[in-house]
């Protein structure tokens, strides 16, 4: 499979729903293509959303659209093997552009070693606000003492500016 060809597939599963067509069915064929795909879609998906498309290439999906569908899809790919995944993808959060969606992905998969890659963040990388969100979000998905010290320690780093963040890290405490 191409570039290309998964472009096109997540746009088709991430634009709107046509008349006939219900989201259950969507999420259907998404799943089957993902069955049926090789071994290395993974990687595709990773190159794709380190370097994105231009949104014509997207159409009739929008930009966010398509992220979240990476973003479903990544997660679903990374419950095969979480670990291998965690081991794969961890590494990447250093690209800009990937970084957001990958703390989703991350998150979503609520595994306790995830919570290495989400903290290498704070010792090296300077957030975005929305950054800061979505990783107090996956730290809330993975739950535990650690995820709970970390969101403490994001409390304390961020100016009293930022109280989206800090709204999110308190739903993010009563999870953990």
């Amino acid at each position: 499979m191409t570039r290309g060809e998964v472009i096109k597939q997540l746009a088709g599963f991430s634009g709107p729903l046509g008349p006939l067509e219900s989201l259950e069915e969507r999420i259907r064929r998404r799943d089957k293509w993902l069955a049926v795909t090789d071994s290395d879609i993974a990687g595709l998906l990773l190159e794709v959303l380190m370097h994105p498309p231009d949104v014509a290439e997207l159409l009739p999906a929008t930009r966010d659209d398509f992220e979240l569908e990476i973003s479903e899809v990544l997660t679903l790919l990374g419950q095969r093997d979480p670990s291998s995944f965690l081991e794969r993808v961890g590494p990447l959060l250093v690209n800009d552009r990937a970084r957001p969606t990958l703390i989703e992905v991350i998150g979503a998969l609520r595994r306790q070693e995830g919570i290495y890659w989400l903290r290498t963040l704070l010792n090296s990388a300077e957030l975005t606000e929305d950054e800061h969100i979505r990783l107090a979000c996956a730290l809330g998905e993975i739950k535990g003492l650690e995820a709970r010290m970390l969101l403490e320690r994001i409390r304390l780093s961020i100016s009293s500016e930022m109280k989206s963040v800090r709204r999110e890290i308190d739903i993010a405490l009563q999870r953990t």
